[in-house]
């Protein structure tokens, strides 16, 4: 996970360089699609159900596809205007909409647990936007 965060402090900071070079929107109609490329090989490997799995509940994954155009469209812009750590310590706080959502939807057990990693997170948001 060292290495994940590593890798995304870098892979932010170069979006938003490539931001200002384009736009929110170019940015975003360009780098997940290529990202989802380079994913797509990998997904078979892992998951062999998960190609039939798209082709059968087709309506959920565009209702899935349009929520996430949604994210990259405000997240770009919102790099577009504000500061990386801002953005993304903004966007580090939908942990606990998630949480909430498997707590409400999902029946997941153990929810106490997760909370409290959750407050924690939110506490770091905190204490970088003070």
């Amino acid at each position: 996970m060292i290495i994940v965060a590593f890798l995304y402090s870098l892979t932010a900071n170069l979006g938003k360089v490539a931001i200002r070079h384009s736009s929110p929107a170019f940015f975003g109609v360009v780098y997940f699609p290529l990202l989802a490329a380079v994913s797509l090989p990998f997904l078979g490997v892992v998951s062999q159900g998960a190609y039939k799995t798209l082709l059968t509940r087709k309506r959920i994954f565009l209702l899935i596809g349009l929520f996430q155009t949604i994210m990259i469209f405000a997240q770009f812009t919102a790099l577009s205007i504000a500061e990386v750590p801002y953005v993304i310590s903004i966007k580090r706080t939908s942990l606990l909409f998630s949480i909430l959502f498997g707590w409400i939807f999902f029946r997941e057990e153990r929810i106490r647990e997760r909370m409290l990693g959750t407050v924690f997170m939110v506490g770091g948001v905190v204490l970088i936007l003070l």
